[in-house]
C-alpha cells in the first residue's frame, strides 16, 4: 500500500452539519487538502494540542500517552488506511509493529501528543483531496485591542473553564502582542 504522509492545517467550524466541526489535513507537498468531519470534542482535544495549552486535567490522549509511557513503549505513526461510506479509518502503529484500529480525530490527537508523523493511504488522499492554496482557516475575531497582561489573566480563565476555543483566540491576541 502505497502511502503519503500528511500534516495539520487547521480546524475550522462544519456550519452544514450542526455540533461538528472540519479537521484539515495536507499532504506534505502541499497540493492536496484533506477535509475530515470530526465531532466537537474531537476538534477541541485536537485544538488544545494545536495551540500548545495545558488543560487542568489530563485529556484522554493525555492519559494514553502516559500509560505508554509506563509500558516503556512508543508510537510510531498514525495511518489513515480507509475510507469507507464517509468514515475514514486510522490505525495507531506501535514501535513494535503492533496496530490499534481508532477514529481518525483520536489518532490526530494522539500523533499531535506523541509528535509521530500521519499517513493515509495514496488512494485515499486522491480521492477525496481538493486541490487548493490551502491556508490556516480563518477564526472570527471577537477580541479587541487589550494589554498583554490583560489577556494573560484571560487566558488562565479560559482554560480554567475549559473554554479552549477561546483560549485559543486569546494566545493568539498574545502572540500577536509579542511580536509587535
Amino acid at each position: 500500500m502505497e502511502r503519503v504522509e500528511l500534516k495539520i492545517v487547521g480546524i475550522s467550524y462544519n456550519s452544514p452539519q450542526s455540533g461538528s466541526y472540519q479537521l484539515l489535513l495536507i499532504d506534505i507537498f502541499k497540493t492536496l487538502t484533506i477535509p475530515i468531519v470530526i465531532g466537537a470534542f474531537e476538534a477541541q482535544a485536537i485544538a488544545i494540542e494545536l495551540e500548545g495549552l495545558k488543560p487542568p486535567r489530563p485529556l484522554t490522549h493525555d492519559l494514553l500517552f502516559k500509560i505508554i509511557n509506563k509500558l516503556n513503549d512508543y508510537i510510531s505513526e498514525v495511518e489513515i488506511y480507509k475510507l469507507e461510506e464517509g468514515i475514514f479509518y486510522s490505525n495507531i502503529i506501535f514501535n513494535s509493529g503492533e496496530k490499534i484500529d481508532c477514529r481518525t480525530s483520536d489518532a490526530i490527537a494522539v500523533a499531535l501528543k506523541v509528535e509521530c508523523p500521519i499517513y493515509a493511504n495514496v488512494d485515499i488522499v486522491n480521492n477525496v483531496g481538493v486541490k487548493s492554496e490551502i491556508q490556516k482557516p480563518n477564526q472570527p475575531e471577537t477580541l479587541k485591542p487589550k494589554k498583554l497582561d490583560e489577556l494573560q489573566k484571560e487566558l488562565e480563565e479560559a482554560i480554567q473553564q475549559e473554554d479552549y476555543e477561546k483560549a485559543s483566540q486569546i494566545k493568539e491576541q498574545i502572540e500577536k502582542l509579542k511580536n509587535e
